[in-house]
């Protein structure tokens, strides 16, 4: 169980980033770390994940650096973990750059969705997504947003009926908040919170490095504020990596009771920070749709002649001593008979998944994605000097290049299709739309 009155300490082995940290005796009290398990995964390990796990909690934290510009690559992660069964419940986003008009256009399939966003300000605000299913309502009261400095927005959320409710949100700081602004605003988000019972698992880019605690005033006074309200961090290893600058200023923090948990740094350029997914073992009773189940039969052009072929050999001339519906009787049992024959029926089941990939982003494409995620994951390490990054970069610009081509291909296509018909084009700009509203 998560009981912070335990604590793991040590701040020599959170600059070592190892994945694992055992329990140590509190000698040095400047850092504590909660982090049971964390490490770094690469997206083709999702579906290798601990199958005990499956059930579990999931919670994803990244700053999305403008979600219009990255909503496609969110899309892309979010299908890697529906895809191998292991969904993402909560999803907290910051620097979502979105305004009270386009919220609409970002919404995400399966999720609800709630938005704070800067009125004046480029960049910023922060939003919180909910699978749909799972009870939640806004805490305004918890909230406080002082535009291009603080940002935060909170969610209560009930995971299932007769438990304790588990609060939720996400804390944005933009990097240059002073530090007299900085510590305010973090106490009086801890004021808020100090009377509550409840479990809370917050996201935040806090623009702190948890790397340099030890020489750096204003991020040590910040932890040890939150860690005097019981709040403590899950990642201990880099979240942004820009050659050999590494920084932990991402993180995800809980406080209260709650079952053993464990994070993933996803490897994936999304933005320039890496996704942080915290797994927390609660079983989900998530209600499942039945799959869709169809008939098929698997035909191509050799398998249709052959059915010409003998439906051409039928005794045909029979139709006329028949009347109609006996007719017609004749001629389904003996078209059933020879498709029987050369193509018969085989029961497909489709399961029923809540999110699916948009329908241009192809199988090439998540490939592509995949072979950039491995070469992003070798650039990091190095400097911008080096071949493996030039590589990067390289493959980077093909892949956004082509991902944009077949995006609009699609779309192309779609309406070229319909051009003649304004009834079929409203549906497109229809479907279009309402898909992302309903989210």
């Amino acid at each position: 169980m998560y009981d912070c009155s335990q604590k793991l300490t040590d701040s020599n082995r959170l600059r070592e980033q190892k994945p694992h940290y055992e329990m140590v005796p509190d000698v040095n009290p400047s850092f504590s770390i909660r982090a049971e398990d964390c490490r770094y995964i690469a997206p083709d390990e999702i579906p290798n994940l601990c199958e005990h796990y499956m059930h579990s909690l999931r919670i994803l934290h990244v700053n999305i650096r403008s979600l219009r510009a990255n909503y496609d690559e969110l899309l892309n992660l979010i299908a890697s973990y529906e895809e191998s069964n292991r969904a993402l419940h909560v999803l907290f986003l910051c620097e979502t750059a979105l305004n009270d008009a386009n919220t609409v256009l970002f919404g995400i399939p399966g999720f609800d969705a709630v938005y704070a966003n800067r009125k004046s300000h480029q960049r910023g605000g922060v939003a919180i997504y909910v699978r749909k299913g799972l009870n939640f309502t806004q805490r305004p009261d918890l909230s406080i947003f002082s535009e291009g400095k603080f940002e935060t927005i909170f969610i209560e959320l009930s995971l299932c009926q007769n438990s304790q409710p588990i609060i939720f949100g996400e804390i944005y700081r933009v990097p240059s908040l002073n530090a007299p602004e900085t510590i305010a605003f973090f106490d009086s988000f801890t004021s808020l919170l100090h009377r509550s019972n409840a479990s809370i698992i917050f996201g935040t880019d806090q623009n702190l490095d948890l790397g340099k605690i030890d020489e750096h005033a204003l991020t040590r006074n910040v932890y040890n504020l939150l860690e005097s309200e019981g709040f403590l961090p899950t990642v201990n290893v880099p979240t942004r990596i820009e050659g050999v600058t590494k920084t932990i200023i991402d993180n995800i923090y809980i406080r209260g009771s709650l079952p053993s948990a464990r994070t993933s740094v996803v490897e994936v350029k999304i933005a320039d920070h890496l996704p942080i997914v915290l797994t927390v073992d609660f079983h989900m009773h998530c209600k499942k749709n039945s799959p869709l189940v169809i008939m098929h039969r698997k035909m191509d052009e050799t398998i249709a002649q052959r059915i010409v072929d003998e439906l051409g050999q039928c005794d045909w001339q029979s139709y006329e001593n028949r009347d109609i519906d006996s007719a017609f009787e004749f001629f389904l049992s003996e078209m059933t008979r020879v498709l029987d024959r050369h193509a018969p029926a085989k029961q497909i089941k489709i399961p029923s998944k809540s999110f699916r990939r948009e329908p241009w982003f192809t199988k090439g494409l998540q490939r592509s994605s995949r072979r950039l995620s491995k070469l992003y994951s070798t650039a990091a390490k190095c400097a911008k000097n080096l071949h493996q990054h030039t590589a990067y970069v390289k493959y980077r610009n093909v892949y956004n290049s082509e991902k944009r081509a077949a995006k609009q291909l699609y779309y192309d296509n779609l309406f070229s299709e319909s051009k003649n018909d304004i009834k079929r084009t409203w549906k497109v700009l229809n479907d279009l739309t309402e898909k992302k509203r309903k989210g």
